[in-house]
């Protein structure tokens, strides 16, 4: 009896190692993966900051800037150019989902150049953007050089940017009718 118990007790020290080996490979397993959700999860929280052109009114542009990502941006800089004239903008923190409004540089502080004469003159935009994570890894979002020129013509052509032109025989065209309007009722009235 004493040789049964023997061997029962050996198979059952066998079994539990392997049972140990299994949970210790399937721990290394769940670990393994959990490290990948977690670098993922870090990746995906990273602010991630997107610049744009957008029409302001029916004769300007202005640059957007935004953190469509999960996480805020820190430490943000911004550099926007226009030929020779820049404007550098600096922030501490830029929430995920919040966006900033910035007119293009201009020449004169006081005078704000209709994106019409910036296309005539064959001006180039560019921006420098770049922050930091909360890690504190350094983020570069810069964008291509974009020709003012082709914008005011997509503008012009989908009705986003008037010439002033446009605006000009529009605003005639407003004061004939309502001259004509105000004709019409003074003559009702008599």
């Amino acid at each position: 009896m004493s040789d049964l118990a023997a061997w029962i007790q050996a198979i059952s020290a066998l079994a539990a190692c392997g049972v140990t080996v299994v949970l210790a490979v399937l721990t290394y397993r769940y670990v393994d993966l959990t490290r990948d959700l977690v670098s993922q999860g870090i990746r995906r929280d990273a602010p991630l900051l997107i610049g744009r052109l957008e029409p302001f009114g029916v004769l300007y542009g202005r640059f957007v800037l935004t953190n469509v990502g999960l996480a805020p941006a820190v430490d943000v800089y911004l550099r926007l150019a226009v030929g020779p004239h820049s404007v550098v903008w600096r922030h501490q923190i830029l929430e995920p989902g919040r966006s900033e409004f910035f007119m293009l540089p201009r020449a004169n502080v006081n005078h704000i150049e209709q994106l019409e004469q910036l296309a005539a003159a064959g001006a180039v935009l560019t921006a420098e953007i770049a922050c930091s994570d909360r890690d504190g890894t350094r983020r570069d979002f810069s964008s291509p050089e974009i020709r003012l020129k082709d914008v005011f013509e997509n503008w012009t052509r989908s009705g986003w940017c008037e010439a002033p032109a446009t605006l000009h025989d529009l605003k005639e065209s407003i004061e004939r009718g309502f001259k004509e309007l105000t004709d019409a009722l003074r003559d009702q009235a008599r």
